[in-house]
């Protein structure tokens, strides 16, 4: 069993990490699809998420700070109590899951994984980042499906879904991640399969061996997505199978634009026409489906809307140059 310490850290004088306005995207997102009845739940849920995701995000935070903060989220929402006001989303969530019947352990192994990323973590190899989802972004689907009353069968595609949806992040942010936060989540020994490090990602454009790196991270991304395509339909939910669905098409879309384009010399993310595209694709598919028509494959569009052509194809993975 994981040491998710709960023990008591002094925080000291350490002040609470700023809070932003709600987060968009992501978990989020799915709650305008949510049953009326769990909304709260879900908010609940999400709110807890972003607070973590903002204390450990916070670049004037030190990292024995980040740990604390941590780790007084983590007692609030296992032991509740009188705590301070920044901790309410603990209290609202440990509230849900009495109501619901719901695990706390989804949300312990996500401040695992934030407490990870506060002191410093860097993966050494390929199976190093897939522990680090196992803790950063598949609890996030497990506790989707326990709040759904959804069938374990769902779990692997699940994951791999929750796997990719947090590596394309990786590659979208991997320049921000680094010059701020001093953040890698690429494999160490890629850069030194192609005589590159991590320092490479300050520029302001990728170096070709940085190049190799983010495309091996998009080849490992599309074998997720593949096996996630199955998603949808081991469902049950009508609007979590539409959630999945607009998901994958996403992922699909922006695993496209991130080969083509350069993370580290502009910012990548789908407009309002992608977005809107993207759901139109998503509810086509789900009605080809339920049919029983032969699924079309989850790729990316003949046209990138908003974007450039997206004829392409991704190929096996490329092997880095010595």
């Amino acid at each position: 069993m994981a040491d998710f310490r709960i023990k008591t850290a002094h925080i000291g004088r350490t002040r609470a990490a700023p809070r932003r306005p709600p987060v968009q995207g992501g978990y989020a997102s799915a709650l305008r699809r949510v049953p009326k009845a769990m909304r709260r739940h879900a908010a609940a849920f999400a709110s807890f998420l972003k607070l973590a995701h903002d204390i450990t995000g916070d670049a004037n935070l030190e990292p024995e700070a980040k740990v604390a903060q941590l780790d007084a989220l983590e007692r609030a929402l296992v032991s509740g109590g009188g705590v301070s006001s920044w901790l309410s989303p603990a209290l609202e969530l440990k509230a849900s899951l009495a109501i619901t019947g719901g695990s706390s352990l989804h949300a312990r192994q996500l401040l695992q994984a934030f407490r990870r990323d506060a002191e410093g973590y860097r993966a050494r190899t390929w199976g190093d980042v897939l522990m680090a989802c196992r803790l950063a972004a598949n609890p996030v689907g497990h506790h989707i499906l326990e709040l759904y009353g959804e069938s374990a069968d769902a779990l692997a595609a699940t994951d791999a879904l929750c796997t990719a949806i947090r590596l394309l992040r990786v590659v979208q942010e991997c320049r921000d991640d680094w010059v701020r936060l001093g953040r890698c989540y690429f494999p160490l020994d890629w850069f030194d399969a192609v005589g590159a490090s991590p320092e490479h990602l300050v520029e302001h454009r990728a170096t070709p061996a940085v190049r190799v790196v983010l495309d091996r991270m998009l080849d490992r991304i599309d074998r997720q997505l593949d096996h996630a395509r199955a998603l949808p339909g081991a469902l049950r939910d009508p609007g979590l199978r539409m959630e999945t669905a607009v998901l994958l098409h996403a992922a699909r879309l922006m695993a496209g634009r991130l080969r083509r384009r350069d993370p580290l010399a502009q910012g990548i993310s789908l407009g309002p026409l992608a977005r809107g595209w993207v759901v139109v694709r998503a509810r086509l598919a789900l009605a080809r489906s339920m049919a029983g028509m032969a699924p079309a494959p989850p790729s990316g569009p003949p046209i990138d809307p908003g974007g450039e052509s997206d004829q392409d194809t991704p190929g096996p993975e490329r092997q880095p140059q010595q």
